[in-house]
């Protein structure tokens, strides 16, 4: 496993509950501007055609579940507005390669996967029942 500089014990999956459309810069302008963090939410965000935009290096604490976030890695799906889960074939099938990757041992290692709404019964976030995506895809 890989030294970040922090301890890393969880993966956390999250929806950036805005349209499909919405692109990185906008949502990257939201937190800056809306909800004035200095910091972005999430390590990697998904586009809707599957590609993979890294938002902050794994040593850095990013803005994902408060409370939670010195040592977790965040991942999200560009959608779930209203939480719906409307993640593409491709959205999923990025999400998979990417947690099977930090999943490895050359990296992380097999720390569990959960999903934002596992620590605030509030939230919608990720818009789908992660432990069940899980299994039924074979991710882990």
């Amino acid at each position: 496993m890989k030294d970040f500089g922090r301890p890393i014990v969880r993966i956390i999956l999250h929806c950036t509950a805005s349209s499909q459309q919405a692109t990185v810069e906008q949502i990257k302008s939201y937190w800056r501007n809306v909800l004035k963090w200095n910091q972005v939410g999430y390590h990697y965000l998904i586009d809707t055609q599957g590609g993979r935009h890294i938002l902050a290096h794994l040593s850095e604490v990013t803005n994902g579940v408060y409370g939670y976030n010195y040592n977790s890695c965040h991942i999200s799906f560009i959608g779930g507005k209203g939480g719906v889960d409307n993640r593409t074939p491709a959205q999923k099938a990025e999400m998979k390669r990417l947690i099977q990757e930090l999943r490895s041992d050359s990296i992380l290692g097999p720390i569990p996967v959960f999903g934002h709404n596992d620590f605030t019964n509030k939230k919608l976030c990720p818009s789908f029942d992660v432990a069940k995506w899980l299994k039924e895809d074979n991710v882990l």
